[in-house]
């Protein structure tokens, strides 16, 4: 639980680091206990007589300037020569450096580890002057000096003896630190907590806040019971774990929420910002009623590396389509919502650039083309289509080439091995409609050829792919094209006789077809054979047609003309065509119920057509207005 705590302290930007000596040793440089030794092991052997080798450094360091008679500057070349020695790694103290939440470090150590890792980014600050060039940057209190200032090292009991409680001089420097301190967590990095002249100071700050103190962590490996008591007692809570593997889970805790986070209004736009730079990426944001919101996440190098968690809901339609698009078997696109996702993560170099809630979130997964561009299209017979836009998608299994005229869309897919060998493919079209019927010709003369298996050439050349080409005979769609080549040709006939210009032209039905045929007939003036039952019938009681006549047929080889008593009027594509009043005409009628007529049973003469066909054609007047 406490460290979750920590998290979110520093999540937050509400956490001040404290660094000891154990942070630095994974750089290869010494603790306190072990410089102890390293400053007793330089005296020679009468020197070393005259103390113990298990002083503290601080007891060691003082008995160390008495034997040399008060000059401090042995110790002072001692210990540039021990930190000055290049690191073996920055990698713990440049994930500190990463994370802009940390706005202020505080440390008792004397490398310049956060120095190198930090660069500009941070303000060392020593001593009161330094305190007013406090500018936004990172501020590090490095509160027992520096060794680039040896005058500001404090190690000595001695040292220790003169302590900011009573140095005047340094009451501003304390001030601005223990302000930092009072209204933020503090969590101890490196320490073992038996710094006198740190403990000191966080007694006195702490004895002015009372319970308006924040909360205090100190991170550290294997302490013993005891000393984890006397923690807990003075309400310092203690996380058994090394600083390096806390700082690794820190890091993937603050890439997990940066985006949550923000969204939470949790963390401010620099950090946001300063946090996602440093993981090569930027930051697109939009004013949203009264903050900010993300409205995009972009890589700013080639090097980030994404990664997609995807769990969908138990459809095993949904899974088998999500499945095929992933692994290459189909090129398409799929969105992806609340409705359809368990869960759902996207992630750029171990960021989650989505927060936690993906309600509000709609996700379109698309297939990328490996080409695009615009051709021209040439066969050999000299037909060309010009203007195409097309995109090409490849995997280690499926070829598909997406070609675009006008408002139709093309679709034709190989298998790999197909391609190759120039088989067959499949051909699919998409698009509600044509603008024009000469668009629909066009494309389908395009087609005609193509499912025909005519080669054909495309201008300019696809780079890195021949300009020649040519598919396998496709005997199906072949014989569907053709079909409603026919139509288009058709059409455009009827545009022209009737002097309109249809739009938003589908695909043709039967109706359509027909309608067509019967419109161009009726500008002709000729017959359309049309099929029909007949199903013909009138009363005797009222029709002049007397009995005998029907007897006389013996109810066979009967024609009839119906003509109707309204002008009829088709709608093809929104125009409106007036063809006139229809004709039909049965020839080959016979008499369904003669027997029933015969004998007066029925009045109502009911008549069939053997064909099944009539004659249809349009008349500009009515029968009865005629001559």
């Amino acid at each position: 639980m406490s460290l979750v705590k920590i998290f979110e302290w520093i999540r937050q930007e509400k956490l001040v680091l404290w660094a000891g000596s154990g942070l630095s040793k994974y750089a290869g440089y010494p603790t306190g206990k072990e410089l102890s030794a390293i400053i007793y092991q330089s005296l020679s052997r009468g020197e070393q007589q005259e103390i113990e080798s298990s002083l503290s450094l601080a007891d060691m360091t003082e008995q160390f300037i008495r034997i040399k008679e008060g000059n401090r500057n042995p110790l002072n070349v001692l210990l540039r020569d021990v930190f000055s020695k290049s690191p073996s790694s920055l990698k713990f103290h440049q994930i500190i450096a990463n994370m802009p939440h940390i706005k202020t470090v505080i440390t008792t150590n004397y490398d310049n580890l956060f120095e190198q890792a930090y660069g500009n980014k941070i303000l060392k600050i020593l001593s009161p002057s330094d305190v007013g060039k406090i500018d936004g940057r990172t501020e590090l209190f490095k509160i027992h000096g520096d060794l680039g200032s040896p005058e500001s090292v404090i190690i000595s009991k001695s040292d220790y003896a003169k302590f900011f409680f009573n140095n005047e001089n340094l009451t501003l420097y304390w001030s601005v630190m223990a302000e930092r301190i009072s209204n933020k967590a503090i969590l101890f990095l490196g320490y073992d907590m038996e710094d006198d002249n740190v403990n000191n100071f966080l007694d006195k700050v702490w004895s002015e806040l009372k319970e308006n103190r924040k909360e205090i962590f100190l991170i550290a490996p294997r302490l013993q019971k005891n000393k984890v008591t006397h923690l807990h007692q003075k309400g310092v809570m203690y996380i058994d774990s090394k600083a390096e593997i806390f700082l690794e889970k820190l890091l993937e805790n603050i890439k997990e929420n940066i985006v949550a986070d923000f969204e939470k209004q949790l963390v401010s736009v620099e950090t946001l910002q300063q946090f996602l730079l440093k993981n090569k990426l930027s930051v697109d944001l939009a004013a949203s009623k009264s903050k900010l919101k993300i409205s995009a996440i972009k890589p700013t190098s080639p090097e980030v590396k994404g990664n997609i968690r995807v769990s969908l809901k138990n459809d095993e339609l949904l899974q088998q389509k999500f499945s095929k698009l992933i692994h290459g078997e189909e090129f398409d696109e799929m969105e992806l919502d609340k409705n359809t996702l368990n869960d759902f993560k996207m992630s750029m170099n171990g960021i989650n650039i989505l927060g936690n809630d993906i309600k509000e979130f709609k996700f379109v997964f698309k297939s990328t083309p490996a080409k695009k561009g615009m051709v021209n299209v040439v066969f050999e017979d000299g037909f060309e289509l010009n203007d195409i836009e097309y995109e090409i998608f490849a995997s280690a299994k499926q070829i598909q080439i997406t070609a675009k005229y006008k408002r139709v869309s093309l679709s034709i897919k190989f298998s790999k091995k197909d391609f190759e060998e120039k088989k067959t493919c499949d051909i699919s079209i998409a698009g509600e409609s044509f603008e024009h019927s000469h668009d629909a010709i066009n494309t389908c003369q395009f087609l005609d050829r193509f499912s025909a298996g005519k080669k054909f050439h495309i201008y300019p050349e696809i780079p890195g792919a021949t300009n020649e080409f040519g598919a396998g005979f496709n005997e199906d769609y072949n014989k569907e094209v053709k079909k409603n080549l026919e139509f288009y040709e058709l059409l455009k006939k009827v545009e022209t006789a009737y002097k309109i210009k249809c739009k938003n032209i589908t695909l043709p039905t039967n109706e359509l077809f027909h309608q067509c045929t019967l419109a161009l007939n009726a500008v002709a003036g000729t017959e359309t054979l049309v099929h029909s039952d007949g199903n013909v019938k009138f009363d005797l009681s009222e029709e002049q047609v007397p009995l005998d006549v029907l007897v006389e047929s013996g109810g066979n080889g009967i024609a009839i003309g119906v003509q109707s008593s309204e002008q009829e009027i088709f709608n093809i594509y929104g125009e409106k065509i007036n063809l006139g009043y229809r004709e039909t005409i049965y020839s080959d009628l016979f008499i369904v119920n003669l027997e029933k007529i015969l004998r007066k049973e029925e009045t109502v003469v009911r008549l069939r057509s053997k064909s099944q066909t009539a004659t249809v054609v349009y008349v500009k007047k009515k029968l009865h207005d005629a001559g």
